[in-house]
């Protein structure tokens, strides 16, 4: 969560958070359709003001993989080496 600062337009970070819980109307839901208003909060914040700006993002994690050929060339190079 990022709040604007009162000297400049800059945005300072306020929380570095996970969702704790996301509501539509006052059923507890994992997910919402857009256009729809929904009630959130976010783990470990207790505080927020009007002009408080949430931004939302999703850490993908993805296996690495080797292309064809590229490990053999590597144990060829490094078994020259030795």
């Amino acid at each position: 969560m990022r709040r604007p600062s009162k000297d400049s337009e800059e945005l300072n970070l306020v929380a570095d958070s996970k969702l704790a819980n996301l509501k539509h109307f006052k059923r507890d839901v994992n997910e919402l359709g857009s256009g729809n208003e929904c009630g959130l909060r976010l783990a470990d914040v207790d505080a927020y003001k009007v002009g408080d700006i949430i931004q939302c993002y999703t850490i993908k994690k993805h296996p690495r993989k080797l292309l064809s050929g590229e490990g053999q060339q590597y144990q060829q190079s490094s078994s020259n080496k030795a």
